[in-house]
Order: structure tokens, then C-alpha cells, then sequence
């Protein structure tokens, strides 16, 4: 334990607020200017970016705009969620950090993965997990395709576009997310009073 402190004692977070919403006042005030990554200003806690979601992900609809802010100087507007990521800040005890990590690791049957054995990307977070899985399971991990649109007949779509309709109609308060394959639909309330969210993740277009 004593050699687990000693590793990660040389590591040091910044922690950022994130913001999932569709203020599109923290984006480029051109559209021809928006891409995945687009930085706002610098705020008291650093650099303020923000990820077009549609682009990266390719949501749909196409109407409504999916945002993820990074330390924005003020709470975004149409706010859907909000969270606090962590991450190590780059530096020499960072990096000696992670070269010593792998006298630990599995030690005591302990893994340990993180964006920190790398260079604080999502991937590396990726990366470590799948190494730590192998290194557990004694097996080589593959990675799942990436999530595809979920293809419907078009009866299911017709009963998908009611279905929808219907929703707009009767959410009165809060809202109500809907995830279906790589599609998000959002249904919001006009009751601002009542702050309640729902999420509903559809697996097969035969739910409609």
C-alpha cells in the first residue's frame, strides 16, 4: 500500500465543472466556424471548451444542438446535466508516475486504470481499462463497433414518429431523454418550476 501511495502521490488532479446543454452562445458566434472542439475563453479555472456532440457523435435530430461545456463561465442555459471531471495534470512526477506503476500493478490483486497512464484523453482511459481486463480475465479483450443507428421498418417508424409526437405533447414538466441506438430525442416540459429528468434507453425499435 505504502508503495501505491508513494506512485500516486506524485499525481495531481484538477477537478472542472461539465456541462450537457444547448447554449449555443458558448460556440463560435459563426456556424461555419463550429467544430468538435471549440474553445470559448479562459476562464478562473482554465481554458473553457466546448464539444459539438452532434458532430462528434452524430446525433440526431439535427434541429436541436447536444453540448458539452468544459468550465463555462456561467451555468449554460437549457442545462440538461451537470457533472465534475477530474483530471492529472501533466507533469515530470506525473510521468515517473507512470513508469513506476507497473511495480504495483496486480500486486495484492489490486489493477489500477485511469486516464493518468497516458495523457488524459478518453482513449488512454480505454487503453488502461482493456489492459488492466486482459492482465484480470488472462485473455485478450476486443473492443465492442461503435454504437449504430437502430435501423426501423417503416412501420416502426411511423409508430415511432406517434410515439414521439405524443411525447412533445404530454411531457408538462421536467423532461424526458430518450436514447435509442446513437439517436437522442429530448422532451421538455414548460413547467421550468419542477426541475425532475428521466432517461429512457430503447433497445429494440419493437418498444415502439
Amino acid at each position: 500500500m505504502q508503495a501505491s501511495i508513494w506512485t500516486f502521490g506524485s499525481c495531481f488532479l484538477i477537478l472542472n465543472d461539465m456541462y450537457l446543454h444547448s447554449d449555443q452562445v458558448l460556440m463560435p458566434r459563426k456556424q461555419s466556424a463550429w467544430s468538435t472542439w471549440n474553445f470559448v475563453e479562459t476562464t478562473q479555472n482554465g481554458a473553457c471548451i466546448t464539444y459539438w456532440q452532434n458532430l462528434l457523435q452524430k446525433l440526431e435530430p439535427k434541429d436541436k444542438e447536444f453540448l458539452i461545456t468544459l468550465s463555462p463561465p456561467r451555468i449554460p442555459k437549457n442545462k440538461i446535466l451537470k457533472w465534475t471531471n477530474g483530471r492529472v495534470i501533466p507533469s515530470v512526477g506525473a510521468l515517473k508516475a507512470s513508469i513506476e506503476l507497473e511495480k504495483i500493478q496486480g500486486k495484492r490483486k489490486i489493477w489500477f486504470c485511469g486516464s493518468y497512464q497516458g495523457f488524459g484523453f478518453h482513449e488512454d482511459k480505454v487503453k488502461s481499462g482493456l489492459a488492466a481486463a486482459d492482465a484480470i480475465l488472462g485473455m485478450e479483450l476486443k473492443l465492442l463497433k461503435a454504437t449504430r443507428h437502430m435501423a426501423t421498418s417503416l412501420m416502426e417508424s411511423g409508430v415511432r414518429l406517434i410515439v414521439t409526437k405524443f411525447l412533445q405533447h404530454f411531457i408538462s414538466t421536467g423532461s424526458l431523454m430518450l436514447l435509442e441506438g446513437g439517436n437522442i430525442f429530448v422532451f421538455q416540459g414548460n413547467n421550468k418550476r419542477v426541475n425532475v429528468k428521466s432517461i429512457l434507453k430503447v433497445h429494440n425499435p419493437s418498444f415502439y
